[in-house]
């Protein structure tokens, strides 16, 4: 029983989202981040500042600062570290997790132009907004009944253990492709807006080895060792469009931005496919081996408003201290799944959906960053840092309160208020972030470090995860 047990919760750990994968993405924050190794080093504390080549991202209205054309892109790197615990019947199991992801993460490019005359600067920007991975490696062992040969025409029903090799990677993300202008209102006071057009595709590997040792079959009992390998892969990719309508206000000694970002359906269209080989001996077998396509399952989910606000205060001449608000009505969230379609040749095609309520929760997060100026003979040289407090819209088991169990400074301090701020099952990933770089006139390279943590608990049998994510972004920068 309890090797059964463990069975279920490795199949609801990793391959419930694969059963119907569009589902959701359990272990991301969707925290859409806006790129730039920046606001990163800042701890994405950006709405109020957006004064660089990826404003058209995080907030329009800041775009309107800039005098000519810029060209700029993005590289980041995720390794995902950590564990998931699996508490069975007062028996612990430990998963780690590894993985590596290397891509580009932004590509950004900015340029005033006239409109009868009336002075706008418009952006395009490829950004990555957040990346699901996750890599699983485990073995374990349960128990299976077999009819088998013993003597003669005597079958006897028998139990066998069979050992169970995993791996399984998860990788992937949301992307969105940009299009923002900002223009100036009133004296110190800019307006922007942009178009988000969303893509990106999220691939899920899962290999798994079964092996049932001295195994009799037909003719006279002899023993073979059987294995069964099953490769299962996903292919998800996203769709989707939204607004962004952003506002800012600069002063002597300060800058304040408001973003909303409008609803939109985000779109996930998957499909899967099984390969599945029977071998006994190492010989590969007919019998048992067999390949499974499922092509065009799609979900549609409802993403809410959001709404952020942002404030920048100079400190001195070569210092700047940031901080953002920013509410994501993730409790209106549904999605729709489509159960079946009906294609009709001479006319339109009708699909038929089921509602589905994730349960998930309103989120609202807080973020924090700084930046001081040293202005050296090599060059212009920043020192950044920030840290942020991101709740996960996807609760933790409603039995108990979630906690960080954080005693670091600052997360002691404001910690405690982004938890009273979001209900009790609500889990927070906490990041801090820091970075530098290096500016010349027509050239700038920046770089950022971010360290983020979660502590989950869920259901009724998986109990526990903590996972550690160590981000490196970098960004280069040419004026025209």
């Amino acid at each position: 029983m309890l090797k059964s047990l463990l069975k279920v919760v490795v199949v609801v750990a990793f391959l419930a989202t694969t059963a119907a994968s569009q589902t959701y993405l359990p272990h991301s924050s969707f925290d859409f981040t806006w790129g730039g190794a920046r606001a990163e080093a800042m701890g994405n504390a950006y709405l109020g500042l957006a004064d660089d080549i990826t404003a058209g991202t995080w907030n329009p209205a800041g775009l309107v600062g800039f005098e000519g054309p810029m060209l700029g892109f993005s590289l980041g790197s995720t390794a995902p570290h950590g564990y998931t615990n699996y508490n069975i019947q007062s028996r612990t199991w430990k998963f780690d997790h590894v993985g590596s992801l290397k891509n580009v993460s932004g590509l950004n490019f900015v340029a005033p132009f006239r409109v009868k005359g009336h002075p706008f600067v418009g952006s395009i920007n490829f950004t990555r907004n957040f990346e699901d991975l996750m890599g699983l490696g485990y073995n374990y062992e349960i128990e299976t009944y077999r009819w088998v040969p013993r003597t003669g025409d005597i079958w006897e029903l028998d139990t066998f253990p069979v050992d169970i090799s995993t791996r399984a990677l998860r990788e992937g993300g949301v992307n969105s492709v940009a299009f923002s202008f900002g223009t100036r209102m009133y004296e110190n006071t800019s307006l922007g807006i942009g178009v988000n057009i969303y893509t990106g595709t999220n691939i899920q590997e899962i290999f798994q080895s079964s092996l049932t040792a001295d195994l009799p079959i037909p003719p006279g009992a002899q023993v073979i060792d059987e294995v069964v390998d099953v490769y299962w892969v996903d292919t998800t990719k996203f769709s989707g469009v939204n607004f962004t309508l952003g506002l800012k206000k600069i002063g002597e000694r300060f800058s304040a931005g408001l973003v909303l970002r409008t609803p939109f359906s985000l779109n996930l269209k998957t499909g899967s496919s099984i390969y599945q080989v029977r071998s006994i001996n190492g010989l590969p077998q007919e019998e048992g081996t067999d390949t499974t396509f499922i092509d065009n399952q799609l979900t549609k989910y409802t993403l809410p408003l959001s709404i952020g606000a942002g404030l920048a205060l100079n400190v001195g001449d070569d210092a700047v201290i940031t901080a953002d608000a920013e509410y994501r009505g993730y409790g209106s969230t549904k999605f729709k799944r489509r159960d079946s379609l009906r294609i009709d040749p001479a006319g339109n095609n009708e699909e038929y959906f089921t509602d589905i309520d994730p349960g998930w929760n309103n989120v609202f997060s807080l973020r924090f960053g700084g930046e001081y100026r040293i202005n050296s003979s090599i060059g212009m040289i920043p020192l950044r840092a920030g840290m942020g407090m991101v709740p996960i819209p996807w609760p933790n088991s409603s039995e108990s309160k979630s906690s960080q169990r954080s005693f670091d400074f600052p997360h002691l301090v404001f910690l405690p208020l982004v938890e009273a701020l979001n209900k009790d099952d609500t889990p927070i990933r906490c990041n801090y972030s820091l970075g530098s770089g290096i500016h010349w006139s027509q050239i700038k390279l920046d770089w950022a470090y971010t360290y983020s943590t979660v502590y989950r608990n869920w259901g009724e049998t998986v109990v526990e995860a903590k996972m550690r994510d160590h981000h490196f972004g970098f960004t280069f920068t040419g004026v025209f």
